[in-house]
């Protein structure tokens, strides 16, 4: 759902609360912007061909993350 989100938007900043509400719902309370890191962690790990210095998703300093395509 996250990687689905960030094509739908491409280009876009997605904050953590945007991962959040839109796949976990506004009314989570059990996941954690970590939980949004973890997960963005574990789809560079398969689309990347160097996750530590990725092409596709991209890390938007202090604000989230954006697929760059």
């Amino acid at each position: 759902h996250m990687l689905r989100l960030l094509v739908e938007r491409q280009g876009d900043v997605l904050t953590r609360d945007d991962f959040l509400n839109g796949i976990w719902g506004e009314d989570n309370v059990a996941v954690s912007f970590r939980t949004v890191d973890s997960h963005i962690a574990n789809i560079r790990r398969k689309i990347e061909a160097d996750p530590s210095r990725p092409r596709h998703i991209l890390s938007v300093r202090g604000v989230g993350y954006k697929f760059a395509g």
